[in-house]
């Protein structure tokens, strides 16, 4: 009798050495884990596909494999350069105050 986390384990992305292709996955995968409405999967706001994950636009459409990814990804040597970018850059555009 094995425990049935392990039946829903998904397969993490793999992570790269490359801050710019692991700079967007970082980003998505916090969308996902921050996102103010999403629970355990069976809620429907998902993308329509559910969690029909035919290579389609995100890997990360459960919070918890965007928080395994995340949790991975602390380890690997490119996290710091991703997260200096993270922090120098600027922040969203969902407030127009430019100036402070």
């Amino acid at each position: 009798q094995q425990p049935p986390q392990q039946q829903q384990q998904q397969q993490l992305p793999p992570h790269s050495s490359d801050p710019e292709e692991e700079l967007p996955r970082v980003l998505l995968a916090l969308q996902t884990v921050y996102a103010p409405n999403v629970g355990g999967g069976g809620s429907g706001n998902n993308t329509s596909g559910g969690n029909n994950n035919n290579g389609s636009s995100s890997p990360f459409d459960r919070r918890d494999v965007a928080d395994r990814y995340l949790t991975s990804f602390q380890r690997t040597a490119v996290a710091w350069i991703v997260c200096d970018r993270l922090l120098s850059s600027p922040p969203p555009s969902s407030s127009n105050n430019e100036d402070s």
